[in-house]
C-alpha cells in the first residue's frame, strides 16, 4: 500500500467524523469519543471506539495489534483543540484531529489534518481543514488541505438542529 493511499484513506474517516460531529448538548453518551484504526490496507481500517478513560489502553492494543500483523500504519480520529494566534493572544479553539502513523516501512511518516470546528448548540460549522506531512523526523508545515475531498467553500454548516426530526 502507498503512502498517499493511507492519507487519502485518513481523508475519508476524518469527512465521515465530520459529518457525524454534534455538539455535546446534542450529543448520545454512547457516542464514542474517537476512533482509533488498525490500517490494514487502503480500504480495510479496522476502527476501535474508545472514550477518553480507555484511550491510553485502546491506543497501546491498536498499535500491538498492528505491530503483529505487519499493518502498514494505525489512525485516529477525536475532538481535540488547536491553537490559533489572535490579537489579544493565543486561544484553543475546538478542532476536528486526525492522524495516520505508518509503521515498519511507513515507519517516522506522519499525515496530519486538523480541522477547527465551531460547536454551537443549534449547528456546528466547519473551516477549511490544513494538513501536515513529516517524514523521517521532520516536520512539514501546516497547508490548507486543497484534495478534490475536501472541496468546499468555508466556512460550511454541517448540522443544524432544525434540520433534525
Amino acid at each position: 500500500m502507498l503512502w498517499e493511499e493511507m492519507c487519502q484513506g485518513a481523508r475519508i474517516r476524518h469527512l465521515e467524523a465530520l459529518m457525524a460531529l454534534r455538539p455535546i448538548e446534542a450529543r448520545s453518551i454512547l457516542v464514542p469519543d474517537g476512533y482509533l484504526y488498525c490500517i490494514r490496507s487502503a480500504d480495510l481500517w479496522e476502527a476501535e471506539p474508545y472514550t477518553l478513560e480507555t484511550r491510553l489502553s485502546v491506543t497501546e492494543m491498536v498499535i500491538q495489534h498492528a505491530r503483529r500483523i505487519g499493518a502498514p500504519g494505525v489512525g485516529m480520529v477525536v475532538q481535540g483543540v488547536t491553537p490559533e494566534q489572535e490579537p489579544e493572544g493565543l486561544f484553543l479553539r475546538p478542532a476536528l484531529l486526525t492522524t495516520v502513523m505508518g509503521l515498519d516501512e511507513w515507519d517516522q511518516w506522519r499525515f496530519e489534518i486538523s480541522q477547527r470546528v465551531n460547536l454551537a448548540p443549534d449547528q456546528v460549522t466547519a473551516f477549511g481543514p490544513v494538513v501536515r506531512l513529516s517524514s523521517l523526523g521532520h516536520a512539514g508545515a501546516w497547508m490548507p488541505d486543497v484534495s478534490s475531498m475536501f472541496h468546499h467553500d468555508w466556512p460550511e454548516v454541517v448540522w443544524r438542529q432544525s434540520d433534525v426530526g
